[in-house]
């Protein structure tokens, strides 16, 4: 699992972003990784090796000129609900 683009990410984030992301993080009781920011982000990845069923999860493609998380994630919710607390999932994408 590569975990530079994450990382490049992280160190992007504003301080305020930065401090809200490691409170959820240092919060989130799940045992699968580390609850640094790389290991949750390639999350998705771990959890992929022992449930194969997931595989076509990887990612939601989403069309720039008429953004819909909802019909990209085929009716699942978008966000996880920890997250859901602190992004606006009606806010734009671009």
């Amino acid at each position: 699992m590569d975990t530079r683009s994450p990382l490049i990410s992280y160190r992007h984030l504003a301080p305020a972003a930065k401090a809200r992301v490691d409170a959820l993080l240092a919060a989130d009781t799940d045992p699968l990784t580390p609850p640094d920011f790389a290991s949750r982000a390639t999350w998705p990845d771990k959890y992929r090796q022992t449930h194969r069923e997931t595989a076509n999860w990887h990612f939601a493609d989403i069309e720039i000129d008429q953004p819909d998380r909802g019909a990209a994630c085929f009716g699942f919710p978008a966000l996880p609900p920890k997250a859901r607390n602190i992004v606006n999932p009606s806010s734009s994408l671009r």
